[in-house]
């Protein structure tokens, strides 16, 4: 009974600790966009906004893969998913994703999988086990690629240890799914749990392409980094939002990581207010997926 106690305690903890962050971060992009607002005027001036265009195309693409990860999840389980009902799943809710707290698209999704006829306990070990794997490479991929670089080498040991954390969380992570699965009908064998992680890495590197993209809109901003470089530091820099449970989306933590990893011309906090821009092109790919689906079901 303590044990029940103290885990709901954690959990309102960190609803209302991603409650008060969203304002504060919030706040504080407002201020560093305010006292950096020259800097980034003059940086839209010579702005090349067709690599825009090109950026939310790839985003919106990436909406075709997260279905794969989801079906071949559920692969090894007696529920049968195939993936154009995922992905109308996935695309459906995607507003609910910038609803305060950010788990409801998570709590939406799970809706259509119970009409589905997926009973609570499969569902909750599905998500377990997405939201496990999605810190899980995110880190150790990302790490990979940063971890080993010669930018920030004062940084190298901390990326180092989460990438370790990473790869270590995706080996024994297989071995307890595998011990969960006996209460429930969630099940994937080496080869099934394989093609999930596999999908979740072309996922990422696909969505660093995008960021990779989104810096060439501004010609006038310097990264020195290699563009290998530059994208795992974005794939690493989600992941170490992703793990801040305080912050939704890891919002100002994400940009916070990766302006001390880049190689720019700019101030760190410059680098975070143009860094968290690239939230509204993904907002805008994930606005026009959702209307796809909406008019698809019209």
């Amino acid at each position: 009974m303590n044990m029940e106690l103290t885990i709901n305690f954690f959990k309102k903890a960190i609803a209302w600790a991603k409650l008060f962050f969203t304002p504060v971060a919030l706040l504080f992009l407002a201020y560093f966009a305010w006292s950096s607002k020259d800097l980034i005027i003059n940086l839209f001036v010579n702005a090349q906004f067709y690599w825009l265009l090109l950026c939310v195309l790839i985003w919106l693409a990436l909406h075709t893969i997260s279905p794969i990860f989801t079906v071949a999840s559920f692969t090894g389980s007696n529920f049968k998913l195939d993936y154009k009902r995922a992905l109308l799943i996935h695309v459906s809710y995607l507003p609910a994703k910038y609803l305060p707290g950010g788990i409801w698209h998570s709590v939406a999704r799970s809706h259509d999988y119970f009409n589905l006829g997926i009973d609570a306990k499969t569902v909750g070990t599905y998500f377990l086990h997405e939201n496990i794997l999605v810190a899980a490479v995110t880190l150790s991929l990302g790490g990979l690629i940063v971890g080993f670089g010669s930018y920030s080498p004062p940084l190298e040991t901390i990326v180092q240890l989460l990438m370790l954390v990473g790869i270590v969380s995706i080996v024994l992570w297989f071995f307890a799914l595998n011990k969960f699965s006996i209460q429930t009908s969630f099940k994937l064998n080496a080869s099934q749990y394989v093609l999930s992680i596999f999908s979740m890495i072309i996922y990422w590197l696909i969505a660093a392409v995008s960021f990779l993209v989104f810096l060439q809109i501004f010609p006038d901003l310097e990264i020195t980094c290699s563009k290998l470089y530059t994208a795992g530091i974005y794939i690493f820099s989600w992941g170490v939002g992703f793990i801040a449970l305080f912050a939704p989306q890891g919002l100002g933590v994400s940009e916070y990581v990766a302006s001390e990893l880049l190689c720019s011309n700019l101030e760190t906090t410059s680098l975070i207010v143009l860094l968290a821009m690239f939230r509204i092109i993904i907002l805008i790919a994930d606005l026009l997926a959702w209307g796809f689906a909406w008019i698809s079901k019209s």
